[in-house]
């Protein structure tokens, strides 16, 4: 359907860096159809997205988001409820300011904290409002006052999980929890991330390894609910049987609160005596390098994950996983098919997964053309970007039917 003048929506986020959420939002917002919508996206001052979308052609606007906008509080802190509170009144005056100025005609929340803001706009300018629920880590306050907000008949929820979804409706308290709700999982260009022999030449040489190691990777900000000391002690238990591997891990603390949690994996691997085996690369933005660069993803959160953007990037480029089964991670992985899952929390566990992987290399291809398969027909992000699109079309009454 061709509209000749494209809606226009308003996208807001409050996330002040850049993680799976904001690369998903990228990838949605230039990839929308051109002559059916049109993005402008509100962001937090230290977002690093302006200069990208700019250079993708997309507009953008610096929202006074603060702190306590995207901290999670408590009514054990009663302090942070006043702050976060005053923080959200702020910034919706701001966002609503913004929307009428702009005559955006739907908002699109990308996060559950960012519903939060959008929704009050949404609900006085009588706009359609979509809100994007990607993370089981929000707070229980925050949670229920979206829940109060959603009693909006023209409001819809958009899951990146069907485990999230259930999280959501387990949870619930709400009788009136609205009905608009679909699950959409995250997807990814498979003419962007895709096999790569020179990629991986490249990356073995820039790291110094030999092209005759297997090479484990690991990719995710270094939180501890990643489970990257997990990882480090599995990693232990597959070198005494493969010398030759070698560990990989792309990410760094994002937060300074954190920088202890980085401390402690460095001496971990110290005192493991892996100091030759595992490299440190930081924070890098060729992901589709990095993918088409390892032999093998290995992830091992130890708390629910909804998605897990980074299992579809390493998919799509012919790699196998090796994964827990966690809030939406089996969606992604099968099982035997495209990776092998271990037990949460269990090193040995990881590592026997890892050394069978690295022991059969036709099962380790077999796993690879697999997973590559299913980006192509389940997340490619033409498709999603599609639905998301559809969802827009029934929100904004331009297709006679309902929800």
């Amino acid at each position: 359907m061709i509209i000749q003048n494209p809606q226009k929506v308003l996208y807001v986020d409050t996330y002040p860096k850049f993680g799976g959420g904001q690369q998903s939002l990228f990838r949605l917002v230039t990839r929308l159809s051109p002559g059916r919508y049109r993005a402008l996206v509100a962001l937090p001052r230290s977002s690093p997205l302006p200069p990208l979308l700019k250079t993708a052609g997309v507009a953008s606007v610096l929202v006074p988001f603060s702190g306590s906008n995207n901290t999670l509080p408590s009514l054990h802190r009663p302090l942070s409820v006043a702050r976060a509170v005053v923080s959200v009144a702020r910034v919706v005056w701001v966002i609503g300011r913004l929307a009428r100025r702009e005559k955006v005609d739907l908002i699109h929340a990308n996060s559950v904290v960012a519903g939060v803001h959008a929704l009050p706009v949404a609900m006085m300018l009588r706009l359609p409002c979509v809100v994007h629920a990607r993370d089981f880590n929000t707070a229980p306050l925050t949670n229920r006052a979206l829940r109060l907000m959603l009693r909006y008949r023209r409001s819809a929820v958009l899951f990146v999980s069907h485990a999230l979804e259930r999280f959501y409706h387990e949870t619930s308290d709400s009788k009136h929890y609205t009905r608009r709700h679909l699950v959409i999982h995250n997807g990814v260009d498979p003419r962007e991330f895709r096999p790569d022999a020179q990629a991986r030449d490249l990356l073995l040489k820039e790291l110094g390894i030999d092209s005759e190691c297997f090479v484990v990777g690991a990719v995710g900000r270094i939180e501890r609910w990643k489970g990257f000391d997990l990882l480090v002690e599995a990693f232990a238990l597959v070198v005494k049987e493969h010398q030759e591997a070698r560990l990989v891990l792309v990410g760094d603390v994002v937060f300074n609160r954190l920088k202890n949690v980085k401390t402690e994996l460095l001496e971990k691997v110290r005192t493991l005596g892996l100091q030759d085996k595992v490299i440190f690369t930081g924070f890098r933005d060729d992901m589709s390098t990095i993918m088409a660069g390892i032999d093998l993803l290995a992830h091992s959160p130890v708390e629910p994950e909804a998605f897990g953007l980074i299992l579809i990037e390493a998919m799509a480029c012919g790699r196998p996983i090796v994964s827990v089964p966690l809030g939406g991670i089996p969606e992604v992985v099968h099982d035997g098919e495209n990776g092998l899952l271990a037990q949460v929390g269990d090193p040995a566990s990881i590592a026997g997964n890892i050394c069978r992987i690295i022991n059969d290399p036709v099962l380790a291809r077999r796993m690879g053309e697999a997973g590559r398969r299913m980006v192509e027909e389940r997340f490619n992000i033409a498709h999603r970007v599609h639905d998301i699109e559809q969802l827009y079309d029934r929100m904004l009454g331009i297709m006679n039917h309902e929800l």
